[in-house]
């Protein structure tokens, strides 16, 4: 009888992570940490999803997958939590920023941001450390005339990225510990995928997230965000590629 009483009292103290109050936040941190965890290993199921190529010649097909990064983020980060916010938890998805918003504020961001993602860009596409990150489709190197392929694929990536952390986290945690420690966990978050990456990387991935969640809680939307990050990107494998050609570009 005791120990049938003490095996209660343990199961009792995850009660608390189901109740009505609790529920919604446990099922998004619990669905954020396996999908963190998946798109950060998404290499380990690379041998079953690219198959082996022995022509030289690459095919767009064969590019899409190798660009698995991309659209594990499109699907893992996007269009999953949208399923859950649409059927589960029955919600509007104006509430988690995907909506236009404030266009007017949201593209004054962006035309802000654009220097300042060109210089960032141009810094890390000409520092040697980030060619053992970028770019994410590792055949573009030696391949760039598949450049504009990738560029056209490259923000259903920054779409999922920011919709997961700076809409379903942000907006879905934001009742439970408020906006600001919202902003704060999304950021930590998004910055832990960064891990391995050049430490200066790591810090502005900080800084720029509670920088992105700012304004998507600022624009009521995060297609300002997508935009700015997807531009950092373009520009920044755009650098990379041609330094990694012997295009000489002054040193950052």
């Amino acid at each position: 009888m005791r120990r049938i009483t003490f095996r209660f009292r343990i199961l009792s103290n995850f009660a608390v992570f189901l109740s009505s109050s609790q529920l919604k936040s446990t099922i998004i941190l619990l669905y954020a940490a396996f999908a963190m965890v998946s798109w950060k290993y998404l290499s380990i199921f690379e041998v079953f999803f690219i198959p082996p190529c022995p022509d030289t010649k690459l095919s767009l097909g064969y590019h899409f997958l190798a660009s698995y990064k991309i659209w594990g983020s499109f699907f893992l980060f996007g269009l999953i939590p949208i399923l859950m916010i649409k059927y589960y938890f029955q919600e509007k998805l104006s509430n988690y920023g995907l909506q236009l918003g404030n266009v007017k504020r949201g593209l004054g961001f962006f035309l802000c941001m654009i220097p300042v993602m060109a210089g960032c860009a141009y810094f890390a596409g000409t520092n040697p450390k980030f060619h053992a990150v970028y770019p994410y489709n590792r055949l573009l190197t030696g391949h760039d005339s598949f450049f504009v392929f990738h560029a056209v694929l490259y923000p259903a990536y920054y779409f999922g990225w920011e919709f997961f952390f700076r809409g379903f986290l942000q907006n879905g945690l934001r009742k439970t510990i408020g906006l600001g420690n919202a902003i704060l966990f999304q950021s930590l978050a998004s910055t832990m995928l960064h891990f391995g990456h050049p430490g200066i990387e790591v810090y502005a991935s900080l800084f720029a997230g509670m920088f992105w969640g700012i304004i998507a809680h600022r624009v009521r939307s995060v297609w300002s965000g997508v935009l700015q990050h997807s531009l950092l990107g373009i520009l920044l494998d755009w650098f990379l590629l041609q330094t990694q050609s012997g295009k000489n570009f002054p040193s950052a």
